[in-house]
């Protein structure tokens, strides 16, 4: 925040030094409709790969650096 109170404050913009997309997840409506005891959650891995300077999305499945 800007500010120190939250009523008048306004977010602050932020990205990860790095971190490396696995994969995106399905849309939720998707996902409700499988049974993960028997099927793993896919992942599309077409824009898998390192990144950097970058926010995640929502769906985006991702590894963090280790220290």
């Amino acid at each position: 925040m800007d500010h120190p109170s939250a009523l008048v404050a306004d977010g602050l913009p932020y990205v990860f030094d790095q971190f490396t997309l696995s994969g995106r997840a399905q849309a939720l409506e998707t996902l409700m409709t499988q049974d993960p005891t028997t099927n793993p959650v896919p992942l599309d891995t077409a824009t898998a790969g390192p990144r950097s300077d970058e926010l995640p999305l929502g769906r985006d499945v991702v590894q963090f650096p280790s220290g």
